[in-house]
């Protein structure tokens, strides 16, 4: 993504500076890069929905009433960005990206912003309700609770800005746009981090601790090592 914004760069200020200004070369949205720049983008925000769809997914033990929602969600998201691509391709020279596919383009930072809400709520509210009984669990994952709501704040609130500017018919939705993207990956590395450090970590010495259940009283639930396993991907 940076790769793509740096190259037109070259070419809107050095490369074609003598055939045309850098204006002219940012308003024509159906050029190559621009579209290879909202591709990537779009790939990316489905595949980070994925996978935060999925943490959600096996939290809450495989359950359908997650995972057919979800996928309906990430579906749609997916072909209406698509469709966002395809929109900008067939656009002219006096188009701008506030009237081309605008309903589109609303519609797509809208779900990716519901999908974070939801599921980064779900395995919150997940954890929080399976540890709030033990008297020794619920602390050592209280920062992992605190690092999850944070992680997905961030995330959605760079979402909610893209749209805010967008609506507002700001250029700024570029910068913000540009600033998102690889929050996607931060967040994510800052979670497995916390959940390495905090989880991980004590499974050398208590292994037994580690095997205990989440689920108090009686309910069954995944376990502190599956949790473990989910985020690191072990």
């Amino acid at each position: 993504h940076l790769i793509v914004d740096f190259v037109r760069i070259l070419e809107a200020f050095v490369f074609n500076a003598g055939k045309m200004s850098a204006n002219v070369y940012y308003s024509n949205l159906a050029a190559p890069l621009e579209l290879a720049k909202t591709i990537l983008y779009v790939t990316q925000t489905v595949l980070a929905d994925c996978v935060l769809v999925w943490r959600c997914y096996v939290l809450n033990h495989r359950s359908l009433f997650i995972a057919v929602p979800g996928l309906i969600v990430l579906c749609t998201n997916a072909v209406t960005g698509y469709i966002i691509v395809w929109s900008l391709s067939q656009a002219n020279s006096s188009s701008t990206v506030f009237t081309t596919a605008h309903s589109w383009i609303t519609t797509f930072f809208t779900l990716t912003m519901i999908t974070s809400v939801t599921c980064t709520s779900l395995i919150a509210w997940r954890i929080y309700r399976t540890r709030r009984f033990m008297s020794d669990g619920f602390a050592m994952y209280l920062p992992i609770l605190i690092v999850i709501v944070e992680s997905g704040a961030i995330y959605a609130t760079g979402v909610l800005s893209i749209l805010l500017a967008y609506l507002s018919g700001s250029n700024g939705q570029y910068t913000v746009l540009d600033a998102v993207s690889p929050i996607m990956g931060i967040v994510f590395c800052l979670t497995i981090l916390q959940v390495h450090f905090q989880v991980g970590g004590k499974q050398v010495g208590s292994k037994s601790h580690m095997s205990r259940s989440l689920e108090p009283r009686g309910v069954t639930g995944s376990s502190e090592s599956e949790v473990y396993a989910m985020w690191t991907g072990a």
